[in-house]
């Protein structure tokens, strides 16, 4: 918030600086992504770092001024290779520089030379020092590698770069950004044009569109990705409140408007303040097992809680990743190893969908994972050698709208007999750790339509939403429906 209201001021505004400071101080997406383990929030400091300092190299024609640009966006693709992107602020800053081109060749090319040395250091020092160690990755270790090899891609640090454009994910990723910052937006939007006319803000404007239009066709269709983008936008949307503030009426319409991103953030806070949904799903899958005679085993279907497993769940974990050529994690073998020593006695029975199957939303297939074919050529065949006895659903989407359901989720039919105990429904608040307290998640309320009764849109928190402007206020608290089934033998 400050590096965007010091960039503001350099840029020259006055009222819009206080603006541009509370549209990044209050914006979802923003406050959303500083919940999450993921560095979207330190690309973003970075890149509006390295907008400041090309705003006052643009005002000052000093060379320190694009080095420390070049500095900045070093450090923002050392948190994350997205941030390589934000190379394109020093790179604008210095085509669109007011030194002239005619007899300063030399001195540009020199100051361009400094930048791009400056963030190179800075990338691999803190950010990939591994290329100094081992290279290049190679291509088995790319995630999607065969795939990414057939789209041309480019791999930085295991991640893959794809260039080409998909409408489909432009379609839907400039719904969920007006969804999450709509005032944010529309402000961006109606100060881009005021911000080309002013010569030391052409390069944020430029970046903001090259940035944007990359990641809003790119085949990762994921908001996130905008984020550092949109963090220096807020500069652009504060050229645009700082024309409307000469105007009483504007004035007051631009201050009603700034409370919508406050609201939203204070009810975004609200909602992951309450009791996670798969937290209870934990319990609940905890206590029914231990009331289950005999022992039974549940499948815990994707974006499902995470649950601390028995001694035999983590032996049958080992034998499918040994199948598959991997191996259990550091932290699996050492539960493992403190369960067979006895230091551990608990334990919950269970295996994750992820690890028998593998599906594709985006062309609806299921195929047993590759390695596993000796335990059954089907899906069922597979769950029935794992001997699943439950299986705990996960609804992110509303029954209403079955298109999205039948496309999100994908195993449904694989349990479509089973019969319910208990569910669990986010748009209900929590009222205590006991998971059968909660209002909606009466055993059999549902009978075996393998449709969860909950009236929400979507169900996606703490993750990415589609459109928060409506689905903040669809739920009480984060996490997805849950459904306990038991399996019919």
């Amino acid at each position: 918030t400050w590096v965007v209201w010091r960039a503001a001021r350099a840029a020259g505004l006055q009222q819009g600086a206080w603006v541009a400071a509370w549209l990044a101080a209050t914006s979802l997406l923003s406050v959303q992504f500083a919940t999450h383990e993921r560095p979207w929030a330190v690309v973003s400091f970075f890149g509006a770092l390295s907008a400041w300092a090309a705003i006052v190299h643009a005002r000052d024609a000093q060379p320190r001024a694009l080095v420390l640009s070049g500095l900045a966006a070093g450090a923002a693709f050392s948190a994350h290779q997205a941030g390589l992107g934000t190379l394109f602020l020093p790179f604008a800053a210095w085509l669109l520089s007011p030194r002239p081109w005619r007899g300063a060749l030399l001195a540009r090319v020199r100051e361009g030379f400094y930048a791009v040395l400056a963030f190179a250091v800075v990338s691999v020092v803190l950010g990939h020092p591994y290329w100094l160690v081992h290279g290049l990755t190679p291509a088995e270790a790319v995630v999607g590698g065969a795939q990414m090899q057939q789209l041309n891609g480019l791999t930085v640090g295991g991640m893959p770069v794809v260039f080409g454009l998909r409408v489909e994910s432009a379609e839907r990723l400039i719904g969920t950004i007006l969804g999450y910052d709509p005032v944010l937006v529309l402000l961006a939007v109606l100060g881009l044009v005021l911000a080309w006319r002013t010569p030391r803000l052409r390069a944020v404007a430029l970046f903001v569109v090259v940035w944007s239009g990359f990641f809003l066709f790119n085949q990762s269709d994921h908001v996130r990705y905008l984020l550092p983008g949109l963090m220096v936008a807020t500069i652009l949307a504060g050229v645009a409140a700082e024309r409307l503030w000469a105007t009483r009426s504007a004035r007051v319409v631009l201050l009603l408007l700034l409370c919508l991103p406050l609201v939203q953030a204070l009810r975004f806070t609200h909602v992951l303040g309450a009791r996670d949904t798969r937290a209870s799903g934990a319990q609940l899958v905890a206590q029914e097992l231990a009331r289950a005679v005999p022992r039974g085993r549940v499948l815990i279907d994707r974006y499902g809680p995470d649950v601390e497993l028995d001694r035999e769940s983590l032996l049958l974990l080992r034998e499918l990743r040994q199948a598959r050529g991997e191996d259990l994690r550091v932290r699996e073998a050492a539960r493992l190893s403190a369960l067979e020593s006895g230091a551990l006695q608990c334990g919950v029975s269970a295996v994750r969908i992820e690890e028998l199957l593998d599906g594709d939303e985006r062309d609806g297939s299921i195929a047993v994972k590759q390695g596993l074919q000796a335990r059954g050529a089907t899906p069922q065949a597979v769950l029935q050698s794992v001997a699943v006895t439950h299986v705990l659903e996960v609804r992110r989407r509303s029954a209403g709208d079955l298109a999205a359901v039948d496309r999100y989720h994908l195993y449904a039919h694989l349990w479509s007999t089973g019969r319910e105990l208990a569910r669990i429904d986010p748009t209900c608040i929590d009222p205590g750790s006991d998971p059968g307290s909660d209002p909606g998640s009466d055993p059999g309320s549902a009978g075996s339509s393998g449709t969860a009764s909950s009236t929400a849109d979507e169900m996606l928190l703490p993750v990415e939403m589609d459109f928060p402007l409506t689905a903040l206020w669809s739920v009480n608290r984060p996490g997805p429906a849950l459904r306990l089934l038991a399996l019919t033998p």
